[in-house]
């Protein structure tokens, strides 16, 4: 299991994570799953969850702008921008587009 780690860990460096990324991997291990692996394809999953709220947002604030009053343009867009501010902040982005980013180079090597 050991060598295993070991492994799966050389093949995140390799795909551009740092000594440092990797700890905070290790030290989310219980909240996010069993093994590091898990970890790095749940926050794989977080980085496609937040990006699709994001175009979710975009999206209805365009909508907004060629259908809604002026008033509604500026209130939307803050509300919209405070959404993703929130939801931005509350996950790592960097480390899960890396995470991301490997889980789509390495499709075999998950769950």
């Amino acid at each position: 299991m050991k060598k295993q780690t070991a492994d799966f860990e050389a093949a995140l460096v390799k795909s551009g994570f740092s000594a440092k990324e990797i700890q905070y991997l290790h030290r989310n291990v219980p909240r996010y799953g069993r093994t590091v692996q898990d970890v790095v394809f749940e926050l794989a999953n977080r980085f496609r969850m937040v990006i699709s709220v994001s175009v979710g947002a975009v999206v209805l604030f365009v909508a907004v702008i060629l259908f809604g009053q002026p008033n509604q343009v500026v209130s939307a867009g803050v509300s919209l921008l405070l959404m993703l501010l929130v939801v931005w902040f509350f996950q790592p982005p960097v480390i899960c587009f890396k995470a991301w980013r490997y889980r789509k180079h390495n499709k075999d090597a998950g769950p």
